[in-house]
């Protein structure tokens, strides 16, 4: 199995080989880089809003179906009851309110790759 790594920083990074970029990493330096395994596709965003207060959740699913520099231009909506569980898990684990995050297969199984939090607004 191949390793992955991109860019700690920034958004739409390529995802490069870790066998063409390991003499580029360091200890010096480890910290600028993600390493993981290859994750399958398809690559979900499920976007969340959640309300501990009024007892509301909310949520859904995108598959990304085409992107431009990372951005997705394209997607198929849906829901899916496995995905609503960890998007409830992680509303009510990590207290967020509106947030969205993206998954792929690991082993068969759904696996959280990137997790992006909106910060909440004051009510006036």
């Amino acid at each position: 199995m191949e390793l992955y790594s991109k860019t700690a920083k920034g958004f739409g990074t390529k995802t490069l080989k870790l066998s063409d970029v390991k003499q580029e990493i360091s200890d010096y330096n480890s910290g600028n880089y993600l390493i993981q395994s290859e994750c399958e596709k398809p690559e979900i965003t499920i976007d969340v809003c959640y309300d501990r207060n009024r007892n509301y959740f909310s949520y859904v699913c995108r598959e990304r179906i085409e992107t431009k520099s990372g951005v997705c231009t394209k997607a198929k909506l849906f829901y899916d009851k496995k995905l609503e569980g960890i998007a409830f898990t992680l509303a009510d684990k990590l207290k967020l309110s509106a947030f969205c995050f993206q998954v792929m297969k690991y082993k068969g199984e759904w696996a959280v790759t990137d997790i992006n939090p909106r910060l909440e607004q004051e009510q006036v």
